[in-house]
């Protein structure tokens, strides 16, 4: 009958209904945690609400100051700023209110140096020994005595599948700070800027600078000795 087939199919769905379940709540954990800011092997640094609404969160790698690298970096008393976009500004400008060196040679001065030596700053095609000779010639050229790097690596966008008016744009990059006296990169670490979009018009130029002045505190707090 009519009534008996309505009461098997409440009964298939009542009996398929915790595989179901089981299976969604194992694949939103991560969606969950992602929600919610935590990404794995990183630890928020900071978060700051935007002036159009919604938020950015900048977050670092959960790395610890290997022993010894605090020695080499107090030895870094004027650091050249390898020339990128607004977010290197940013932070160049934040190290300089900081005044967390002696003083900094900006990325306009770098660009200078590399444009006479007709090297191309975009560094995706040097292998990692290349990148080391190529901080040692901009050191001499400009009287630096270490390189501070903000690596562009890229962004990818996050749907938020729990609220349907908010997502977010992940922006990855890596933080080097290259030593002269040592002949090599002394610290490194991966930054995520998350920025979670509400329906405004977002101002790309604030998360810039919110980006640039985190990595300055970022450097600021591993100058002292602390992770951040």
């Amino acid at each position: 009958t009519m009534q008996g087939r309505k009461s098997i199919s409440l009964l298939m769905i009542i009996a398929f209904f915790p595989v179901m379940l089981g299976g969604c709540v194992a694949a939103a954990i991560p969606l969950m945690l992602a929600a919610s800011g935590v990404v794995e092997g990183f630890a928020i640094f900071k978060t700051v609400q935007m002036t159009t609404g919604g938020t950015v969160s900048v977050s670092f790698g959960k790395d610890k100051l290997p022993v010894g690298v605090q020695k080499q970096l107090v030895t870094i008393k004027q650091p050249a700023i390898w020339p990128g976009d607004e977010v290197a500004v940013a932070m160049t400008e934040e190290i300089q209110k900081e005044g967390t060196f002696h003083s900094v040679i900006t990325p306009a001065v770098v660009t200078k140096s590399l444009k006479e030596s007709k090297i191309d700053p975009d560094m995706k095609n040097l292998t990692r020994s290349e990148k080391m000779a190529l901080f040692g010639k901009v050191c001499t050229s400009t009287g630096a005595d270490g390189i501070i790097v903000l690596l562009d690596e890229g962004d990818e966008a996050d749907s938020n599948i729990w609220s349907l008016n908010r997502s977010a744009v992940i922006h990855h990059a890596k933080l080097i700070i290259y030593g002269s006296d040592a002949g090599s990169v002394v610290y490194e670490t991966e930054m995520l800027i998350k920025e979670e979009v509400t329906g405004n018009i977002q101002n790309p130029q604030e998360v810039m600078r919110i980006a640039g002045a985190s990595a300055a505190e970022k450097i600021r707090a591993i100058m002292g000795g602390k992770e951040g």
